[in-house]
């Protein structure tokens, strides 16, 4: 036991032989851990990290951390393995367990240093801070007040008040103070990526503060970046039935309404966004995107046309403008939309395609076998395809033909039969051309006499 005590002793006099816990001036503590902890000085880079973590909230990772402190978590645990017991082992993977945040791991072992040192300052201050950092804060109070009844605690009891008023919890402490306090942790997590840590601590500041604008915001953010977007309605519904005001911008509003795949909604949002400004780009496509859902094809018209003018070479944006140009009517737009895409897009078979069905559709049946052709040898899943559909192209105009020249056939059999079929000519009088021949032909020798006795000369 008194090696132990000595042992106590000498890590609270490492803690404090440097002014690490205001701010080291020459070398950042962090630095100089990453030093100490390369040069194989396990004990003290640990400890030195441990400082870094609890004065400067960090913007650090939690892998990142992980990284950092790889050889002496392998270290210390080998070390645990040949002798459970050992002091040094046991307290040194306490704090590496609580940089990581791995808290059952942490508490286990630093409540087992405690278990026979109870009167350790230093065991008392970091059980302090394990419970802060946990944000069971009463814990931490108590923890932190037994240090003041402890003239050789100063040090500690001066950290702990700094620490409790950096948490909005101290003594001089407002209720500003304290939310203020949560909030800079939560975005800490939340730049971190550590999304369920900075759910919990905006969950917490909404419970405490309703009307703080700040904690519901960044909430529907974080689940909008996480997708999950019934959560994130849920909190704009539930800020809309206490306050008369939004709680969110038409703009972000549409953003979430869009990704709910509620286009009917999006559409008056963005109604009277200036898309000009080369920064709504994205917004127009929303907009767009929303009037192509919701069927407004020729209000969607101009703004996929704006579109495909700066990205000329998206096949979506060319699909849904030619999708609105057909389904308004506009035949000429649409075919002439298909002819420049495929001139510069050649490779794209299956707008290819796409533009020939138009072209048989209209009739226009050479230019259908020209882009078919052009198109027959090039290697893609559609060749077999484009190859019948020549042949079959080229077999029906073959017929069309031979069905013409068939109908022609029919007309002049048809007018021949007529001729055939006319009644003969009666014995009415033959009017005479100026120079005494019959519009009808020659007669004979009698039926000229007879005409003579009838008519005189």
């Amino acid at each position: 036991m008194r090696r132990f005590g000595s042992f106590i002793f000498l890590i609270s006099v490492v803690f404090f032989s440097s002014p690490l816990w205001a701010s080291e001036k020459e070398i950042s503590i962090y630095w100089s851990a990453l030093d100490q902890l390369g040069k194989e000085n396990f004990s003290v880079g640990v400890k030195k990290y441990y400082k870094f973590i609890i004065t400067s909230e960090p913007l650090l990772s939690v892998p990142c951390r992980k990284m950092d402190l790889s050889k002496a978590s392998r270290y210390f645990s080998d070390k645990l393995k040949q002798n459970p017991e050992d002091p040094k082992s046991v307290f040194s993977m306490g704090l590496i367990s609580r940089i990581l945040h791995q808290w059952p791991e942490a508490e286990e072992k630093i409540d087992k240093l405690r278990k026979k040192a109870p009167s350790s300052a230093l065991l008392i201050f970091i059980r302090g801070e394990f419970y802060l950092q946990r944000r069971l804060e009463e814990e931490a109070k108590k923890a932190f007040a037994a240090l003041a009844k402890n003239p050789l605690a100063k040090n500690f009891f001066f950290l702990a008040k700094m620490l409790l008023a950096r948490s909005g919890i101290g003594e001089d402490s407002k209720s500003e103070d304290r939310k203020k306090s949560l909030l800079r942790i939560a975005f800490r997590h939340f730049d971190l990526m550590e999304y369920s840590q900075a759910e919990e601590i905006l969950l917490q500041v909404r419970k405490e503060y309703p009307e703080d604008q700040e904690s519901p915001k960044v909430l529907m953010q974080m689940y909008m970046e996480r997708q999950k977007f019934k959560e994130a309605d849920r909190i704009l519904e539930e800020w809309a039935r206490n306050h008369q005001k939004s709680l969110i911008t038409p703009v972000q509003e549409a953003r979430l309404r869009y990704f709910q795949q509620k286009y009917d909604k999006v559409v008056p949002l963005l109604k009277k966004i200036s898309f000009d400004d080369p920064a709504n780009e994205c917004l127009r496509l929303m907009y767009a995107e929303s009037l192509f859902v919701t069927k407004a094809y020729s209000e969607a018209i101009p703004h996929f046309q704006k579109l495909k003018e700066k990205d000329p070479d998206d096949p979506g944006l060319f699909n849904r403008l030619v999708t609105c140009l057909e389904q308004t009517g506009k035949t000429g737009e649409t075919l002439e939309e298909y002819r420049k895409y495929i001139e510069t897009h050649p490779k794209e078979i299956v707008f290819t395609l796409e533009y020939i069905a138009w072209l048989e559709r209209t009739n226009e049946l050479d230019k259908a076998e020209e882009q078919l052709k052009k198109i027959t040898d090039t290697e893609s899943p559609y060749k077999e395809y484009i190859a019948g559909k020549l042949e079959d192209l080229q077999e029906y105009r073959l017929k069309k033909e031979e069905a013409k020249v068939e109908a022609a056939k029919e007309k002049i059999e048809v007018s021949t039969a007529f001729d055939e079929k006319q009644p003969p000519v009666s014995n009415s009088p033959v009017v005479t051309s100026t120079v005494g021949k019959s519009v009808l032909g020659s007669k004979s020798k009698n039926e000229l006499a007879l005409l003579k006795s009838l008519y005189g000369n």
